[in-house]
């Protein structure tokens, strides 16, 4: 019976929860948002995180902005340690865009080294590229998203051996009680 039981609860599991085996989380604003909607000044906004990632990762950032093409730099493999995590000035990145437009810096950790494999867990920082004050921190894992896999719906072929398997610890079970 707990055979039978046992093989129906992983056949049935659908649960596809992965926990980033390498992260990059940004927690606060650590300075020089303000004054970052062009070159120059030379600021260079800086965001304090906390990191797990180890050797066998890489990550890099982006800088988006409405009215903006991007900029994403080209990349570090890890271990990254906690602390303060520059993201360049607004000359490296090219940006030039009106007062109080919004800003987004996004940090990305990747699976492998050299920015292989696939995204792992992104942090992202939006601040106003005037003020510098910081309208949110968003952290997301994304092992759940490239590691699920479709769980194959149960075919009659399989519901029938789950069905003789149930007949036969039903008759085992039987049989225990009537000797």
């Amino acid at each position: 019976m707990a055979l039978a039981g046992g093989l129906l609860a992983l056949l049935l599991n659908t649960s596809a929860q992965a926990v980033s085996p390498a992260s990059i989380v940004i927690t606060a604003a650590g300075g020089g948002f303000a004054n970052t909607c062009s070159a120059p000044p030379a600021n260079n906004p800086l965001a304090t995180i906390v990191s797990n990632e180890g050797a066998g990762f890489s990550d890099t950032f982006a800088i988006t902005a409405p009215g903006f093409a991007g900029y994403t730099w080209t990349g570090e493999n890890g271990p990254i340690g906690s602390g303060s995590y520059g993201f360049g000035t607004p000359a490296l990145w090219g940006l030039n865009v009106p007062a109080n437009t919004p800003v987004t810096g996004t940090i990305f950790v990747y699976s492998g080294i050299n920015l292989t494999g696939v995204r792992i867990y992104s942090s992202a920082i939006t601040w106003n590229c005037t003020t510098g004050v910081v309208a949110g921190i968003v952290n997301t894992d994304l092992t759940a998203a490239v590691a699920s896999t479709p769980v194959p719906a149960l075919s009659l072929p399989m519901i029938l051996l789950l069905g003789v398997l149930a007949a036969v610890s039903g008759m085992v079970f039987l049989r225990r009680r009537a000797g």
